[in-house]
């Protein structure tokens, strides 16, 4: 990871971190929604509930990443009854993309995909999915002044989101 690194000072990520030493901030809550092939009768859905994805081949991450999109479309599903089949494991959002506008199945991703449309694929959005935290993360013993003014600047035009629970560390709110 950059951070532990020291390549990168900050970085956009999704929590939980699991390394020691990186605090952060959650800046979003992101929800969720379904990308399907254009010609899919998705298509055509105002919204869509997680059930009515039932039968679906989906596009999934790879498992080995450990990837917190992948957890909470998993939770989603299993809440509606039912575990998604994963017909294809990808590494990136950009070749799930291309998997779902070759008509190869449907993908379940942050909203945030809507701001790179992809050719061949459409996005609708999910009634009763899960959402996903986006952070702001950098090193806890980073005592860079650069640093300090930018989170400073950022909390004080309410960039961060109230922490709250696990999935913000403590030790950032102590950080500014």
């Amino acid at each position: 990871m950059g951070l532990i690194e020291r390549r990168l000072d900050i970085c956009v990520l999704r929590p939980p971190i699991r390394k020691e030493g990186i605090v952060h901030r959650l800046v979003a809550e992101e929800p969720l929604v379904v990308a399907a092939p254009e010609e899919h009768w998705l298509a055509g859905a105002e919204t869509v509930r997680i059930e009515q994805l039932r039968h679906e081949d989906f596009i999934l991450y790879d498992a080995r990443l450990g990837s917190v999109v992948n957890d909470a479309v998993v939770r989603s599903c299993l809440a509606s009854g039912f575990y998604p089949h994963p017909a294809y494991e990808v590494a990136e959002t950009s070749a799930a993309l291309a998997l779902v506008a070759a008509g190869l199945g449907i993908a379940v991703l942050p909203d945030s995909i809507r701001s790179a449309p992809r050719e061949g694929v459409v996005c609708k959005d999910i009634e009763d999915a899960l959402s996903v935290p986006l952070a702001l993360a950098w090193r806890a013993d980073d005592d860079s002044p650069l640093l300090k003014r930018l989170l400073d600047v950022l909390e004080r035009n309410d960039v961060f989101l109230a922490a709250t629970g696990p999935g913000n560390d403590e030790r950032a709110e102590r950080t500014l």
